[in-house]
């Protein structure tokens, strides 16, 4: 059964309430549908599609909806287990299936990420410890100088510790990189957080 979208306004938009819960319960939640003019709180997510081929079953509004196994990996990691959060995310909040509600929803991205209180960039799954890497990268963007970034050798400051380097190189590497939207919605965002799974499967990284 498909979910039954209702038509939006100008300036309408669609939220998504996700219910809280932990890892492994399934993942529930609802639309609601909010005027940008009224200033809505709520956050943003930036993340990159995934595997086309490759769907998980989630509930909305008692109504099953097949989404990208990616998308209810993020949900998955992002939802907090005593209450709501309140998301846009671009394939649930958005009618994929009716061409005129699209066209028009896309046209008022900049909107949409502008009056966003917060937009969360989900990089996706690391299976190494990322806590460095993120260390290193913003002492990059500080421009420090190269060795007061924690990437050498503990016992030997003269030589660098690859594999620290390997795991920026492997963040760098993640899709979200190659989508050009994340231009705007980075641009556009009032605060940014990441989050990347560590190799736990449970901490956030939020920078």
């Amino acid at each position: 059964m498909a979910y039954p979208y209702q038509k939006l306004r100008d300036r309408d938009i669609r939220v998504l309430y996700l219910a809280p819960g932990g890892f492994s319960d399934p993942i529930r939640c609802g639309l609601i549908t909010l005027s940008l003019d009224n200033s809505p709180r709520y956050e943003a997510l930036s993340y990159a599609w995934g595997v086309i081929d490759s769907f998980n079953l989630i509930t909305v509004d008692d109504c099953p909806m097949r989404i990208r196994v990616n998308l209810e990996t993020a949900l998955r990691h992002l939802r907090y287990e005593e209450r709501d959060r309140i998301l846009w995310v671009d394939a649930l909040c958005i009618n994929q299936g009716d061409d005129e509600e699209h066209t028009q929803q896309v046209a008022q991205m900049a909107s949409v990420y502008s009056k966003a209180w917060s937009t969360v960039i989900y990089l996706g799954d690391q299976d190494t410890d990322a806590d460095g890497a993120f260390d290193a990268l913003e002492m990059f963007a500080q421009d420090r100088h190269l060795h007061e970034i924690r990437v050498w050798k503990a016992e030997d400051s003269s030589r660098l510790e690859w594999s620290k380097i390997i795991v920026i190189e492997r963040i760098l590497l993640f899709p979200w990189w190659l989508r050009i939207w994340v231009i705007q919605e980075v641009a556009l965002a009032r605060e940014l957080s990441v989050a990347l799974l560590c190799c736990d499967r449970t901490q956030l990284l939020t920078r």
